[in-house]
C-alpha cells in the first residue's frame, strides 16, 4: 500500500512538470491561453522553424515557433497559437501585416 503510493506520487509529479515545461504540451495547458500573432517567414520553403512572432500591437513576443506551411511564395503570416502550439495559419498581405515596434 504504501509502495503503490509512493510511486502514484511520483509518477503525478514527474507528469505534471511535463506537461508545464514541454513545449508539445502547450495544447493542452489550460493556463495558456490561445492568441492571435504574426510573423515574417522566409520565402521558397514550407517548413518554418524558431520564427519570430509579433503581437497585433507589433511588439516581439519572447519565444519563437515552429510550424509547417502551404504556399511557399507568401511572406506575411498571421497565425493562431497557444503558447507554442501553432493551431491555424494564414497567409496575409503587407498592408494587413502590423507595423513593428
Amino acid at each position: 500500500m504504501k509502495k503503490s503510493l509512493i510511486v502514484t506520487l511520483i509518477l503525478f509529479a514527474l507528469l505534471t512538470v511535463a506537461f508545464f515545461s514541454f513545449d508539445e504540451f502547450d495544447r493542452f495547458n489550460p493556463l495558456i491561453k490561445k492568441e492571435t500573432s504574426y510573423a515574417i517567414v522566409k520565402l521558397n520553403t514550407q517548413n518554418y522553424k524558431n520564427v519570430t512572432i509579433y503581437s497585433e500591437q507589433g511588439i516581439k513576443r519572447n519565444y519563437k515557433v515552429s510550424f509547417k506551411g502551404y504556399i511557399p511564395s507568401q511572406q506575411y503570416i498571421k497565425l493562431k497559437h497557444k503558447g507554442t502550439y501553432v493551431e491555424h495559419i494564414e497567409y496575409i498581405s503587407k498592408q494587413t501585416f502590423p507595423s513593428l515596434k
